[in-house]
């Protein structure tokens, strides 16, 4: 029983790049081990049994290796090494089972065709990348795709090919198989462009995400207070909040995709300031409900942008898109999760230490505006003791 095979199995299932009978096959397997492996721990869990009736320690091995010599137990303490193994053993097979049951109830077939389609489309907007190079890379022998096009031949892709296409395409290998490129809408290959331009400039440093954590939507914003945040961006008066004087109290989060449902963010928010576009760009999970008191929720993504007159333009929810806006809005979240724990600096800390390393202060009057002293403010006060 080889882990390495299972989690590669497994990895394969998440991207429907297996059969179903292959699933099958190993979570057959696994059951079987774990009946071998129970049947070898019966004989000693018996001795841990009755010492547990007798009230005796079992986690003392000295009381335990005296037990197993008590009832005929040959070498005790290999046993109790043996036992521990099997232990081990057991553990990691009921993992392995309880994932196979997960990716069997999941399971999607993989469609070559359409991952090959999507290759050859990619490559013509990638016009670096040629599919011999994406072959050589994956240790294949070149023309490898066009041979696994052809009708008659029923073999599938290798993980390897796979996803070496995916990493030189710059795309996530659930794009590359999650749907036909070819299929998606004119606006949605607009909106992927856009999102695949804020991945390339957030990966370049280009684009610096400020984080947020999920409170600061999911609570409201009291109006009135002196003390607490003011209103998020993406937060709108609350009109069950007015008074009679036509003030509002509160500002909450409501998604503009589903205004009539219940919506909790679930994770942190993260947004960036888009200098050219004078806007900023807002993305987040949260989990939609189908009924304000119902526990049943959707997970799902949003992006927002906040335009230069401070209006909300609501851009994505992964519900209503087809599955490369899920899967490119999930890669682009995940990628500001990763860079997000590394050090990442904004304009301002970057042309600070632009002029100190280059001993050139030019370039800093182009993002701090230091404030001049007035005549007024230089004046002293004669009547202040210190003068």
């Amino acid at each position: 029983m080889r882990n390495e095979e299972f989690e590669l199995l497994l990895q394969k299932a998440s991207i429907g790049c297996c059969k179903k009978e292959e699933l099958l096959e190993a979570k057959e397997r696994l059951e079987s081990h774990l009946e071998d492996v129970n049947a070898q721990c019966a004989e000693y869990e018996q001795v841990i049994q009755m010492m547990d009736l007798e009230g005796k320690n079992t986690d003392n091995p000295e009381e335990v290796r005296k037990a197993m010599e008590s009832y005929g137990i040959e070498n005790p303490q290999i046993a109790i090494d043996e036992l521990k193994k099997l232990r081990e053993s057991r553990n990691i097979t009921a993992h392995y089972i309880s994932a196979f049951s997960d990716a069997l109830a999941e399971f999607r077939n993989f469609d070559k065709y359409i991952c090959f389609n999507n290759i050859r489309t990619l490559l013509k907007v990638n016009s670096d990348v040629k599919i011999g190079m994406i072959e050589k890379e994956a240790g294949v022998r070149l023309g490898y795709m066009s041979r696994l096009e052809k009708p008659d031949n029923t073999s599938e892709p290798t993980m390897e090919f796979v996803s070496t296409a995916a990493k030189m395409l710059d795309v996530s290998i659930d794009f590359l198989v999650s749907a036909n490129i070819d299929e998606v809408t004119p606006t949605e290959e607009y909106v992927l462009k856009f999102l695949k331009n804020i991945s390339d400039d957030a990966k370049s440093g280009r684009l610096y995400w400020n984080r947020q954590p999920c409170q600061r939507l999911n609570i409201p914003t009291d109006l009135y207070s002196d003390f607490g945040p003011s209103m998020h961006p993406l937060q709108s008066p609350d009109d069950d909040s007015m008074d009679c004087n036509g003030n509002y109290h509160t500002a909450s989060f409501y998604s503009r995709f589903y205004e009539e449902k219940k919506i909790d963010v679930i994770g942190n928010i993260y947004w960036a300031n888009l200098e050219d576009a004078e806007s900023d760009i807002y993305i987040f999970p949260c989990a939609i409900y189908s009924e304000q008191e119902c526990l049943n929720s959707q997970a799902c993504y949003e992006i927002y942008l906040i335009a230069p007159d401070k209006s909300v333009i609501p851009l994505c929810n992964t519900l209503r898109a087809c599955d490369l806006m899920k899967s490119a809005t999930k890669d682009l979240y995940m990628q500001i999760e990763v860079l997000s724990s590394h050090v990442n600096i904004d304009n301002k800390a970057r042309s600070v230490i632009d002029a100190y390393m280059k001993k050139d202060k030019k370039n800093l009057s182009k993002i701090f505006e230091v404030p001049k002293t007035t005549k007024d403010e230089c004046m002293i006060d004669p009547e202040l003791p210190f003068n």
